[in-house]
């Protein structure tokens, strides 16, 4: 299954040399990739099979980005590189592009140049939710420190705009075309910035409008774009890369929806964070801003003292979390993940049926069952 994709959780705690990925596991981790594409539930086999031979592509040029001077820096970026994941926006990317008809070699660029950029804002969200963990591994800033674990982001945010605009380097490329793309990478970029700095800020006070923007702001305009860059590159009509775009937007707040739900629901090996670290953590969810919103005075109040908090005991946490099962929240949120899917998938109504957007049409459900 499609949303198998990706590095296999270990169940014993790594240490700091155990948790540097070896060769042998990457290679393992792309078989296991290639693998489960062939098998998703599709007859378009051999797409998938193609979509996923790109992704092993971007797999291998994002160790190209490592810096050659020995150092902190290298031992970082190389290390946040060997758990990067499942690539679901590598893979927007990719299909972006060879929905519109675009070429394999661009799409790979493309798709490189989006999760390394991915990659950089999960370095920093690790920074900024003071997590210890992603997806069962320690963090860059939990090994190598706050500072670095901030370079290393810059830099690999660098490196994905450096990447997103070698891309134009082909002779068919309309310089135009790729300036547009890239000025809307960098918007995304932006929106993203936004997202993180209003959930610092305002969280105590959101409403399910302001968390919709939030999210809309956080990931899904940088899927949006991962999605709406590779059409663009890949030659897309007007029409086809507005499309692409709703989609896309659509399925990146659905997106993050269903990522909160996740830490609420489900244990680190399947949400790939501490249990409960968006309640620890003060971060907005859905599920929350919902129950707030149905909770009395005092119940509010008890709430919000426990957030943000990170020596807050287990047994608060299970008190709020009955209090956002009884208020329905839980399955608010899922209904509502599930209405913005299937609106996204209508948005590709006037994109011409080929493998590529059967595939967009599977991710589209694979944003409902997600677990990275």
């Amino acid at each position: 299954m499609l949303e198998n994709l990706g590095i296999e959780q270990s169940s014993g705690r790594p240490t700091f040399s155990t948790a540097i990925p070896s060769k042998k596991n990457n290679d393992a981790e792309k078989n296991h990739r290639l693998s489960a594409f062939s098998k998703a539930e599709t007859d378009d086999t051999d797409f998938l099979v193609e979509v996923a031979k790109d992704l092993e592509e971007v797999d291998k040029k994002m160790e190209s980005v490592v810096p050659s001077q020995e150092g902190a820096l290298r031992e970082a970026i190389k290390y946040a590189i060997g758990y990067h994941g499942k690539m679901y926006r590598a893979a927007a990317a990719i299909t972006g592009c060879r929905a519109v008809g675009g070429q394999r070699i661009i799409a790979i660029k493309v798709g490189l140049a989006v999760e390394l950029a991915h990659l950089s804002s999960l370095i920093h969200d690790d920074i900024i939710d003071h997590d210890s963990k992603r997806r069962g591994l320690p963090t860059v800033q939990s090994l190598w420190g706050t500072e670095r674990a901030i370079i290393a982001g810059d830099y690999l945010i660098i490196k994905a705009i450096e990447k997103l605009a070698s891309a134009s380097d082909h002779t068919e490329i309309d310089p135009n075309r790729a300036l547009r793309a890239i000025k809307l990478a960098l918007n995304a970029g932006l929106q993203m910035c936004i997202g993180e700095a209003t959930s610092i800020s305002s969280w105590k006070d959101m409403d399910i409008k302001s968390y919709l923007d939030y999210a809309e702001q956080k990931t899904g305009v940088p899927i949006q774009a991962s999605f709406s860059t590779g059409a663009i590159f890949g030659g897309g009509s007007r029409e086809e890369v507005a499309a692409l775009s709703r989609y896309g937007l659509g399925i990146g707040v659905a997106f993050q929806i269903i990522d909160d739900l996740n830490n609420l629901t489900s244990d680190e090996e399947i949400s790939g964070k501490p249990q409960w670290s968006d309640l620890r953590n003060g971060s907005p969810t859905l599920v929350l801003v919902h129950a707030l919103s149905k909770s009395d005075r005092l119940t509010k109040r008890r709430i919000v003292a426990s957030m943000g908090t990170s020596t807050v005991r287990d047994a608060n946490m299970a008190e709020i979390l009955d209090v956002l099962r009884l208020s329905g929240s839980m399955e608010y949120a899922e209904k509502l993940a599930s209405v913005m899917v299937e609106k996204a998938k209508a948005s590709l109504n006037s994109v011409k049926e080929t493998p590529a957007k059967r595939l967009l049409l599977f991710l589209a459900d694979v944003a409902l069952r997600r677990s990275c």
